[in-house]
């Protein structure tokens, strides 16, 4: 029931998303009121006038996040959590002029994580309509910082009022009850290893973000007669916790400068340390940090983004490591396997895996309105990427894609079809009532 209500807002839905979907919401240099610039500020403007005009009451939480709610003011608060900054769209110049085309949304942030707000926007505005009294407030809290850490939410948790539970719509059907830990670093390599004349890796300046596999690279090269030429290798984007479904151009073209340099019968230590230590697999093993967990899988690493001039280097390494595992054993077996390397580390983060029981009260609430909606009695899900749940306490992520969808999260040609639009908003629904109905009882 809750699904077909959903397609009353059909129009409406699509039309909110195409809106969105037009603003660049890319995280840019700050700007007074805008700590992560003009794109996501706008799209947190965007969103939150269409929300007023629908009904809702609105904040803004000093450029770093934003809100729109209903119900009894004097009640305590559940809801949902979504973001609105996207990756930058290199290489796909339509991006942010969405597409209507056979069912499919397409644009970047139709999937993330615009498609999903506007699905939690669109489920509240039914409950709203039809007149409903929840027992706690149902608020959407909208941040702009998800794609680069989660820096707002950092600010909101510690500014604003909490909901006692939440879910976080940026991930996978039906309920993800656990995060691997996510661990990120640069790789710097300090040493001018070229050789004085002849062939050699020149310089490079490739990939956008740790968490986005890059799809293509150029490396330029000083070649024997003393010119230069730039190759290009094309791999696979896509994000970094689902490595399996790219390919990293980043690592292949590595792979291809240590083949070319060896073939000119010359040398460069680090392109061999770096195959030593990277390689082309994405299995953290030339770290010396493989291995997997019975609850969440192998660990996975990414190399996004390389940057080597004047025979220096430096990456950016994103990896997700299983649910049970610790960050110090793994920091430990890292540094060992870069001893006697050209290779230290810098700007380290982590940010510890997420494991909530299948018992816990909001797996089960979730997972309850998940059935209700859909039909089906899938199993909850652990995943290698990151959301805000790990930022919002007493938050899991909680959709908008099922099983049979194609994920391009993070890819050319991003979409969300109409479909999965609409199942959503309809689960959505279900789940704020549910959740209000548990929480406004303690």
């Amino acid at each position: 029931m809750s699904e077909q209500k959903m397609f009353t807002y059909r129009e409406a839905i699509l039309d909110t998303l195409q809106k969105l979907i037009r603003v660049k919401s890319e995280k840019s240099a700050a700007l007074p009121g805008m700590p992560f610039g003009e794109g996501p500020a706008e799209a947190l403007r965007v969103f939150l006038e269409e929300a007023s005009a629908l009904g809702f009451r609105t904040g803004e939480s000093s450029g770093y996040a934003g809100w729109l709610e209903f119900g009894p003011l004097d009640k305590p608060m559940v809801g949902a959590v979504c973001h609105l900054d996207v990756v930058p769209a290199q290489g796909w110049p339509r991006a942010y002029e969405p597409e209507l085309r056979d069912g499919l949304v397409i644009g970047r942030g139709s999937m993330d994580d615009k498609g999903p707000a506007v699905a939690v926007l669109y489920a509240m505005k039914s409950l709203l309509d039809e007149g409903v009294e929840p027992a706690c407030r149902i608020r959407l809290i909208l941040g702009l910082d998800e794609e680069s850490g989660s820096s707002c939410m950092a600010w909101y948790t510690e500014h604003e009022e909490l909901p006692l539970a939440a879910f976080t719509a940026d991930a996978d059907f039906p309920v993800i009850n656990g995060e691997k830990g996510h661990w990120t670093f640069d790789l710097v390599w300090d040493e001018d290893t070229r050789p004085e004349q002849g062939f050699t890796l020149w310089s490079a300046h490739n990939g956008t973000r740790g968490n986005v596999i890059p799809g293509e690279a150029v490396l330029t090269y000083r070649l024997t007669d003393g010119s230069f030429e730039e190759i290009e290798t094309i791999g696979k984007m896509g994000h970094a916790s689902m490595p399996q479904l790219a390919k990293n151009a980043i690592q292949y073209a590595l792979a291809d400068a240590l083949a070319r340099t060896r073939e000119a019968d010359s040398s460069n230590r680090f392109l061999e340390q770096a195959s030593q230590v990277l390689g082309t697999a994405f299995d953290g093993s030339g770290l010396g940090i493989a291995g997997s967990d019975e609850p969440s899988g192998e660990l996975t690493l990414n190399v996004g983004i390389f940057d080597y001039n004047d025979g220096q280097a430096r990456f950016r390494i994103d990896i997700r490591y299983p649910v049970t595992w610790d960050i110090e054993d793994l920091r430990a077996k890292r540094d060992l396997a870069l001893a006697g390397t050209g290779f230290s580390c810098e700007n380290e983060g982590d940010s510890a895996p997420l494991f909530r029981p299948v018992e816990d009260p909001l797996v089960q609430v979730l997972m309850e309105a998940y059935r209700k909606v859909s039909g089906r009695d899938d199993q909850p899900l652990r995943i290698g990427g990151g959301t805000y749940a790990r930022a919002v306490p007493n938050t899991l992520a909680f959709g908008p894609t099922f099983p049979e969808d194609e994920n391009l999260c993070h890819q050319k040609g991003e979409y969300i079809t109409e479909d999965t639009l609409l199942t959503a908003s309809g689960i959505y629904r279900e789940a704020l009532l549910a959740m209000a109905e548990h929480y406004g009882k303690q």
